[in-house]
């Protein structure tokens, strides 16, 4: 197997589960939703003032993907 083909059923099996995941869980629809009103206004008003508790809690959600992934990566 390729790492193409590899890096394709990867790509396929992610969609495959996120997909499922968020047709069947009302928690992670209300996780998303919340995540995407939290980041809504920002992006709305370029200019508005320096946030330092949402950079904290973003770097934070970040930082906790990139050690779920890792985890999750290092199990294949």
């Amino acid at each position: 197997m390729s790492l193409r083909q590899l890096s394709s059923r990867i790509e396929l099996s992610f969609w495959h589960i996120v997909i499922g995941l968020l047709s069947e869980s009302h928690s992670l629809q209300q996780l998303i939703r919340w995540f995407y009103l939290d980041f809504l206004p920002a992006t709305t008003n370029i200019y508005q003032q320096f946030d330092s508790q949402r950079v904290i809690r973003w770097a934070a959600i970040g930082l906790g993907l990139g050690f779920v992934v890792g985890f999750l990566i290092s199990l294949f």
